[in-house]
């Protein structure tokens, strides 16, 4: 895979889910698969340093209203907004590319809705 993946500096950014890989999670498909993916992102950081940045960001669940969508209507109030997951992407990205935060964790706590 790597080759078709580097093809001079490059940087990779992959998002997951914090709450289903570091904490018991009542999906055990999600906690399954967001832990795989959270494997297979710290494998490709090594196979990849020193040519491309694979960085992790995990938030928690995100106010993206998907579980109303599935008609559970849970507080979303200590949800991240999605634009705070999209501020930290920017931070990420925005480093010197010879600094590479392998992980970022939003911790999940009340968020004021602007």
């Amino acid at each position: 895979m790597r080759p078709k993946l580097v093809r001079g500096a490059s940087q990779i950014l992959i998002c997951t889910a914090s709450l289903a890989t570091l904490a018991q999670s009542p999906y055990s498909l999600q906690s399954a698969t967001k832990t795989a993916i959270k494997a297979f992102i710290d494998t490709l950081r090594i196979e990849l340093k020193g040519d491309t940045r694979v960085m992790n960001i995990m938030p928690p669940s995100v106010d993206t209203r998907i579980f109303a969508k599935g008609g559970d209507f849970r507080s979303t109030d200590d949800y991240p907004p999605p634009s705070r997951v999209a501020d930290t992407m920017q931070y990420m990205l925005d480093c010197p590319f010879d600094i590479c935060i392998p992980e970022i964790l939003i911790e999940q706590h009340q968020f004021e809705v602007a």
